[in-house]
């Protein structure tokens, strides 16, 4: 491949070598975290689309799309009328007219809305770049976007991704949905990839639970169990595994059987609400502690929705739900959180150690980000933490703009803020700086998070990793799924590795 004289980047030999094939075939790229996806679909789009040809680069954020707005600007050397970035926020008025510019950066869902308005068209498109391609899965906007664009049938797909998941029906319908002609993956492993790739050490810190703690656990059980009795006399449930997803799924089902003749069925549905809330409520008291747990057991007993006052009144029929309020002031003073203890102390070790450290937390609540924050700013001295959550209004209470999320970001990258305290937002893609540790809060059980997770530290040297989880809980049933997956995803990725035909992977 003949790399453009402007390309301000020297690329690594795996780098153009697979630009080189991924320029004549629809491509997915997997390569881990930090080794330069952005500039192999640099590399392609500067080939492909040449000296007057136009592309649309698509990530699932807004902060990925200003990301890869300032990346691509770069890379392809073009001028600022040259490229843009559009999104909802885009006046109408000028959307048409930057439809037209050489190079568009957006989300999946912007291009497929202009689309269906016809405001844009992808018609003299040369290449379309698909981030985080591990998302182009059922009603997702990347597969109406790719679908549209095979369908004119003028251009180049390029599809990268980090980490595409251990279920091999999904990865199958991944590569239907782009189109994909060939999969290249690379490793950790691979000759030309290993000299790049930096150790990191993995933790698993297991941390005793308070007696209270599992006192409550052991009144919770007992409530949920009474709560699914009835469903699980109900032939409809027959066979089945009363778990969220379940019960979730089950809900217009029963209730279109409940309109066409069945009203009973109207009883059942609070109900299985119920079992719903109230195992989320578990989920805290297992994973976050017994503060979270309280917080939103209140959330439930005090909202006045009448669907939620429904639930209430379930909860209240059980003499055991009295016992755990009974149990608040105990429950929350004996255990303090020994998870906060655990991160404020490896936080503290670690900026001890190196002044210069900076520290990624995730937690899957943004509760739990906010609450975190707080308490290793008061016991650490300085503020040296922030919260990184997404831009959702959840609850009454907004999150943050995508102005404010790049003000933390650009804080934490100088420095002025040492530890990240991030939702899942932070797990993708973001430009977001060698991390030297990277805190779960808890363990999560996909296997894709966990490796977006990890791939923030070790990318220019060595990190580490905790992850932390209480004995006796969700904690560990999740930590175990995601290890099972991210195996059977390795030996998925050997497959495909060894496959030839219509199918090659390097």
């Amino acid at each position: 491949m003949q790399v453009p004289e402007s390309f301000p980047v020297v690329p690594r030999s795996y780098q153009l070598s697979i630009a080189e094939k991924a320029v004549s075939r629809n491509t997915l790229v997997v390569l881990p975290t930090g080794l330069g996806k952005t500039v192999i679909a640099a590399l392609v789009v500067s080939t492909v689309a040449g000296s007057t040809g136009r592309a649309i680069i698509t990530a699932p954020t807004k902060p990925l799309v200003e990301q890869h707005l300032r990346e691509f600007s770069r890379l392809l050397s073009c001028r600022k009328d040259e490229i843009t970035a559009i999104s909802g926020n885009t006046s109408a008025g000028t959307r048409k007219d930057l439809w037209n510019r050489r190079f568009v950066v957006c989300t999946p869902q912007t291009l497929q809305n202009d689309l269906d308005s016809r405001v844009a068209t992808l018609k003299g498109i040369s290449c379309l770049v698909i981030d985080e391609a591990h998302r182009a899965v059922g009603n997702y906007a990347y597969v109406s976007v790719s679908r549209r664009f095979i369908e004119e049938g003028t251009g180049r797909i390029i599809a990268l991704t980090a980490s595409p998941g251990s279920d091999q029906s999904k990865f199958q319908s991944i590569k239907e949905a782009l189109g994909i002609e060939q999969i290249i993956i690379k490793d950790e492993t691979d000759p030309e990839v290993q000299k790049y790739v930096r150790e990191v050490k993995v933790t698993v810190t297991k941390i005793a639970r308070p007696e209270a703690s599992r006192i409550i656990q052991s009144y919770g059980e007992t409530i949920l169990h009474d709560l699914k009795m009835p469903l699980q006399e109900m032939d409809f449930f027959r066979g089945k595994k009363l778990n969220r997803s379940t019960l979730a799924q089950s809900i217009p089902e029963l209730s279109a059987m409940a309109r066409n003749g069945d009203p009973s069925l109207f009883r059942i549905i609070p109900r299985i609400t119920a079992v719903i809330r109230f195992d989320y409520a578990m989920e805290y008291l297992e994973t976050q502690g017994t503060e979270m747990f309280y917080d939103y057991l209140d959330g439930i007993l005090e909202n006045q929705d009448k669907s939620m006052m429904r639930t209430a009144e379930l909860l209240k029929s059980n003499p055991l739900t009295d016992r755990i309020l009974s149990m608040r002031s105990e429950a929350v003073n004996l255990e303090d959180n020994p998870k906060m203890k655990v991160v404020l102390r490896i936080c503290s070790d670690t900026i001890r150690a190196n002044p210069d450290s900076k520290i990624m937390v995730f937690t899957h609540y943004r509760k739990t980000s906010e609450k975190l924050t707080a308490f290793l700013n008061e016991n650490m001295g300085g503020d040296p933490a922030v919260s990184f959550i997404g831009q959702t209004s959840r609850s009454g209470k907004a999150g943050l703009s995508q102005k404010e999320q790049e003000e933390i970001l650009n804080r934490f990258r100088t420095g002025e803020k040492k530890i990240l305290v991030a939702t899942s937002v932070g797990e993708e893609g973001l430009d977001i700086p060698q991390t030297d540790q990277v805190i779960f809060y808890e363990p999560v059980p996909s296997d894709i998070r966990s490796i977006q997770r990890r791939g923030r530290t070790g990318r220019i040297r060595s990190g580490s990793v905790h992850i932390l989880a209480y004995e006796g809980s969700r904690d560990l049933g999740y930590l175990y799924s995601s290890q099972r997956k991210e195996t059977k995803m390795k030996q998925m990725m050997e497959g495909y590795g060894k496959k030839r035909g219509d199918l090659y992977s390097f």
